[in-house]
């Protein structure tokens, strides 16, 4: 919560921050995340799974291979809307966007990444790849990441999310 509170205080007044904070807490996917309802973290966690087997399945496939789970790096950059993993510069982009779009915004960030980092994701083993995710590189380029978040499309179609918001069960690839 701290990464949140730093990000909102660096940006406006103390009462403003409180309030934006406030309210996200009241939203859905900050609720579950806040009280640790466990159930509705996994679902949130479940929907990014089918989202990524939908938008990068050769990564889904890998990271399957790999015994690498969303919730290995994706609550991180959730919970702290990437404020904690991603340079300040690039995380004041994903808030704005946010704070425009809505959580769905932090789905597409998240895929957005990993497509920035595909190939060296495609080419780790289970070692390499965490690191890689749990601290990714300093020197990531704003705009190219940016260009990747913008090929995944708008998940605002609420019966499209409704869909990604099944538990999901993926098929053994082995």
């Amino acid at each position: 919560m701290s990464y949140l509170a730093a990000m909102l205080l660096l940006n406006v007044n103390e009462y403003d921050a409180f309030v934006v904070f406030a309210n996200l807490l009241e939203s859905p996917l900050y609720r579950s995340f806040f009280t640790f309802q466990h159930d509705k973290m996994m679902l949130h966690l479940s929907s990014f799974d089918v989202i990524l087997h939908r938008y990068i399945p050769k990564i889904y496939k890998h990271f399957q291979i790999q015994g690498i789970t969303s919730n290995m790096y994706l609550f991180e950059w959730l919970f702290t809307m990437f404020s904690r993993s991603l340079s300040l510069e690039i995380a004041h982009r994903i808030w704005d966007n946010y704070l425009y779009h809505g959580s769905t915004f932090l789905y597409r960030s998240a895929l957005g990444l990993i497509l920035y980092l595909q190939e060296d994701l495609l080419k780790a083993n289970f070692e390499e790849i965490l690191p890689l995710l749990q601290r990714p590189p300093k020197n990531i380029e704003i705009n190219q990441l940016f260009h990747y978040i913008n090929k995944i499309p708008p998940l605002y179609n609420k019966k499209i999310f409704q869909q990604y918001s099944t538990p999901f069960k993926p098929t053994s690839i082995l």
